[in-house]
């Protein structure tokens, strides 16, 4: 079963009558999702190949769409549980990236989206 810590809208942990909270199943999958497309290239020690590279994709002045897209896909798809990206969409308006993505997982098919 997958299970980890429930994260809240800021991306924080939080309690509940004391006890932090856990998510299951497809919630526990899509979290996972959501830090795997919000982890930078580089910033994990013992997984320094990881993350999506915001440096050149996103934060460039320029934002390079595709390869935004290719970077949150295969991080994505690193994530237990997921058994594919059925669709991400990304685009720019104005001075901010908008993503969303719709994942297949083995408890079921939903989406994140996000905002850089």
């Amino acid at each position: 079963m997958t299970r980890m810590f429930s994260i809240n809208d800021n991306n924080d942990l939080f309690a509940v009558g004391g006890a932090l909270q856990i998510s299951t199943g497809i919630t526990a999958v899509l979290q996972n999702c959501e830090r795997a497309v919000k982890a930078l290239r580089g910033e994990m020690i013992y997984a320094a190949n990881r993350g999506v590279d915001y440096f050149n994709d996103a934060w460039s002045g320029s934002p390079n769409v595709i390869r935004f897209e290719a970077g949150a896909r295969a991080q994505i798809a690193r994530v237990a549980g997921v058994v594919s990206v059925a669709e991400f969409n990304a685009e720019v308006r104005g001075n901010t990236l908008f993503y969303t993505a719709t994942i297949q997982t083995e408890f079921g098919t939903d989406t994140i989206n996000g905002q850089l």
